[in-house]
């Protein structure tokens, strides 16, 4: 089905359990799942000699660890529309971190191709203008990680989707990674290009666009049939809120157009885990929240598909 309904598992399988999160999406009217595994590795951990993360283990272990979530979700009667793995890639521009993250990014591949998901989100680097990392460094690091993908993108069949990103330098927001569109569409070309088929692609995270001031429709006529997936909620332009849609400042009519005039038919995937976590509302109202996000999504696909 085109335009899927779709929500991340995330906050509500870690503070209940994957069965509820399947039960409670599924009954306020969503299709498909989010998957969110991207807290089982992370980077800044590394110099810590007995990390180890769950992604680092040999596959069969990795397997076991997973396997009771993807038959949760697998009998929920849910698609896994997409996954976002583990992020960041690596931290103060650490070549040793980023080359020890790889293979946690090729195990990623191979568990969503495992659970029947065909893409996931894999973060870019950005200069962090805290650590003095420059514009050359972050994109050799860039260009390394995703060129390492290629052969596991081509070995599981899942697509690797990029994501426009912004910094943050003292309360000030700047343009991150992908968050040019016209850099973002040559990346993923050259990517495509030097993997020889489509392997790569967006995930378009309209809260992101929104904090670093980019135009909507421009952004989407650029990148146009790039985009492969969203990453749909609303924040006041100052922090990533990740709030439900009408809840903060964006214009929603430019991003249904901006879909529309691209022809975009892929999941309309809602990242709004502000209104789903324990530390911001009760319990109780999460059915309800959900319920009015899901019904949000079915007002933007009869708007896209006018």
């Amino acid at each position: 089905m085109d335009l899927q309904l779709c929500v991340q598992t995330g906050t509500i399988d870690e503070e209940h359990s994957m069965q509820y999160a399947c039960d409670v999406i599924k009954a306020a009217g969503f299709e498909a799942l989010d998957w969110n595994f991207d807290h089982d590795a992370h980077p800044g951990r590394f110099d810590d000699p007995d990390y180890v993360s769950v992604l680092e283990k040999p596959w069969e272990e990795i397997e076991r660890n997973y396997e009771a979530d993807v038959r949760v979700m697998k009998e929920s009667g849910l698609a896994i529309g997409q996954s976002h793995a583990p992020f960041p890639a690596t931290v103060h521009a650490r070549r040793d971190y980023l080359e020890r993250m790889i293979p946690i990014f090729e195990n990623s591949l191979r568990l969503c191709a495992y659970a029947g998901c065909p893409a996931t989100v894999i973060h870019g680097l950005a200069v962090n203008k805290y650590d003095g990392s420059t514009q050359a460094e972050i994109d050799e690091l860039n260009t390394r990680l995703y060129t390492a993908l290629i052969p596991a993108a081509k070995e599981t069949g899942v697509t690797v989707l990029l994501e426009d990103l912004f910094g943050d330098y003292r309360g000030k927001v700047y343009q991150g990674h992908c968050a040019n569109p016209h850099e973002a569409a040559d990346f993923i070309d050259r990517l495509n290009g030097e993997a020889g088929f489509e392997g790569f692609g967006l995930c378009f995270d309209v809260g992101h666009l929104f904090l670093y001031g980019g135009d909507m429709l421009e952004y989407l006529h650029v990148l146009g049939p790039r985009v492969k997936a969203l990453h749909i909620h609303d924040n006041m332009g100052q922090r990533d809120d990740h709030r439900a849609p009408y809840t903060g400042l964006i214009n929603w009519p430019d991003f249904t157009r901006g879909l529309r005039e691209i022809r975009y038919r892929g999941n309309l995937s809602f990242e709004t885990f502000a209104q789903t976590r324990a530390e911001q509302i009760p319990a109780e109202l999460i059915p309800a929240w959900l319920e009015l996000i899901a019904k949000t999504g079915l007002y933007f696909r009869n708007e896209i598909l006018k």
